[in-house]
């Protein structure tokens, strides 16, 4: 039987045997010892989405039942926001998992007859091995950087092939889950691979799998069911023994698979990701980017910097779910997403988007009307359900006007020492939906560039997020080379510094060091001299509308922009700092160096 689509995403793995009636060697796993022989043997292996992931509700299952054991499948970018403290230890294994949940055979070749739909293969080229084992090894590294050893891995439902099998042989990993037809565990190339079948079973498949997958992520069980699960078995007051995957299958020796065996995830075919115009059409989309970013690796103009932006992006184009949602009417945002995605890649290679892309949003942002328009100057905060916007105060003192931004023109370009307002700060704008935060900078206008891969020059804009208007909290100073102090109530947590090189997203330290935590590709719309970026929600907790804020504009040094944080020119009076916005009527901070405020909605 297969249940409805959900839209909600959880996956258990259910391991499930009778221990008492299990004769000796035989079984999927070990036989029990004798004092277990009337206690049923459960392994659990939890694969959630990750957007975000919720652990609250499985510590206060291991809180609750002290013989409670289990198996998580998160991402390493899941596993750093996982707080150990709440769980007890020695009760939870962790397994691998890539962010996204690439289907692995596709990725590595689409074409393959083992992934063939309905009786056909796949009319698209694409392979890139490459990409699963170099995030293979990254993922692994994470892991390692938070002191975790996974012992498992878990692929995108249970998805691989032959080929995707040699890609693992460097992971000090014990197991992979996997779907097929086998009832056994076994052994191929060295790897144990644990085969299961989504719950409930298909009577069709062997009855003596006794494996199950509650499939979440594939919409083939409801959301929340591995927690009505454990409850339901707990209340039944049978004896249970819980046990890790790792811990039911230890000291097992599985037997090595000679010849043909079957490999398929337990969505029982690829039709989930693949077939139809518009899952094809993404495909064929991905294909293009791929070729298209390969073209630029071999060009002889690449920078590291580039190639590592775009194929970051380019493994987040691979998630599956893309593909899974394409052509579905209710998830046209997922596909707005994709097309972004791939149309930001273009944008980092500089080069035109291709047909099909054109659709792309311009930044994915919220709604949020247009700023005021007529003889009315627009008040300084305006703010709707999900957007703030400050304006630039009608005429304000404290801002350096043209004549006072005399910059040196030496590392700037012939445009922008004839556009005295480049620095001039119009709007201000955060904006957020249940993916991003999306920061938006409009400024009195912009200078174009044959050389910055964002297409804008000469600017350098800074973004400081106070989170909790606390003056034991954050740090005060601003970026390197920027010389301002920030007031201690408004010390910021996080910051975000963007040119048309690219932006960064820096975490304040415990020593008072900024943490880069992730590269951005901003965008301008060169008609509307507007800039921005989007920082994932995982990234930035909390809600936007009570965070404090200082919007800033530099000069950009275009001869340093090797520089993770970018480097600003000094004016002709020493100060880096040109714009900030801040209310009518203040002291003018950049030149007096007073301590910098943050502009808040309340």
């Amino acid at each position: 039987m297969r249940l409805i689509q959900i839209k909600s995403a959880w996956l258990l793995t259910a391991c499930l045997l009778a221990a008492a009636s299990a004769p000796a060697g035989a079984g999927l796993w070990p036989q029990a010892s004798v004092e277990d022989e009337k206690a049923e043997s459960l392994c659990l292996l939890w694969i959630p989405r990750e957007d975000p992931f919720d652990a609250a509700p499985l510590a206060k299952l291991l809180k609750e039942n002290s013989d409670l054991r289990l198996s998580v499948a998160l991402s390493a970018e899941a596993a750093a926001e996982l707080s150990t403290s709440t769980l007890p230890p020695g009760r939870l294994e962790i397994a691998m998992r890539l962010k996204g949940d690439p289907v692995l055979p596709m990725i590595s070749n689409l074409r393959s007859p083992e992934i063939a739909y309905g009786g056909t293969a796949a009319a698209t080229e694409f392979s890139r091995p490459q990409d699963i084992m170099l995030r293979l090894a990254l993922a692994q590294d994470a892991y390692t950087k938070l002191g975790l050893n996974p012992s498992g891995f878990v692929p995108a439902a249970g998805a691989l092939s032959r080929e995707t099998l040699r890609l693992f042989h460097r992971l000090q990993i014990r197991w992979l889950a996997i779907g097929g037809a086998s009832s056994e565990p076994f052994r191929s190339q060295g790897l144990n691979l644990i085969p299961f079948q989504s719950y409930p079973p298909d009577e069709s498949r062997p009855a003596a799998v006794q494996a199950y997958v509650f499939d979440e992520a594939s919409d083939l069980a409801p959301p929340g069911f591995m927690l009505d699960f454990i409850r339901d078995r707990i209340k039944s007051g049978r004896e249970i023994r819980w046990l890790t995957l790792s811990q039911r299958i230890a000291g097992e020796q599985f037997a090595e698979q000679a010849g043909e065996f079957s490999l398929i995830p337990w969505t029982r075919d690829y039709g989930t990701w693949i077939g139809g115009e518009r899952k094809n059409g993404a495909w064929e989309l991905l294909a293009k980017a791929a070729e298209d970013l390969e073209e630029y690796q071999n060009s002889g103009r690449a920078t590291i910097k580039i190639l590592d932006q775009a194929a970051q992006k380019l493994y987040q184009a691979e998630s599956g779910r893309y593909f899974a949602d394409a052509g579905k009417p209710e998830k046209q945002a997922t596909e707005k997403e994709f097309r972004q995605i791939l149309a930001d890649i273009y944008g980092l290679l500089q080069k035109r988007i291709p047909a099909g892309l054109e659709d792309a949003s311009e930044n994915g942002e919220a709604n949020a009307p247009g700023p005021s328009e007529g003889g009315t100057p627009a008040p300084f905060v305006e703010s709707g359900e999900t957007w703030l916007r400050f304006n630039d105060p009608a005429g304000e003192a404290f801002r350096p006007k043209a004549a006072e931004v005399s910059v040196s023109t030496q590392e700037i370009s012939a445009h922008a020492a004839a556009a005295p307002n480049l620095w001039d700060i119009k709007t201000f704008e955060v904006s957020w939906d249940t993916r991003a935060i999306h920061m938006a900078f409009t400024m009195e206008t912009t200078s174009p560039s044959a050389h910055a891969p964002f297409g804008f020059d000469d600017l350098l804009l800074d973004v400081y997020i106070d989170l909790n208007n606390r003056a034991d909290s954050g740090i005060a100073s601003l970026l390197p080379g920027r010389r301002f102090l920030m007031l201690s109530k408004d010390a910021w947590e996080y910051a975000v510094t963007i040119s048309g090189w690219g932006a960064e997203v820096f975490r304040a330290g415990f020593q008072g060091e900024a943490i880069p935590l992730l590269a951005l590709s901003p965008k301008w719309d060169m008609a509307k001299n507007r800039i921005s970026v989007s920082i994932p929600r995982s990234l930035i907790r909390g809600a936007p509308r009570g965070w404090g804020y200082l919007a800033a504009s530099m000069a950009l040094n275009s001869t340093a922009t090797d520089l993770i944080y970018f480097e600003p020119l000094d004016s002709e009076t020493g100060l880096p700092l040109l714009d900030v916005l801040s209310p009518a009527g203040l002291p003018n901070p950049i030149k007096s160096y007073q301590r910098l405020p943050a502009i808040r909605v309340d």
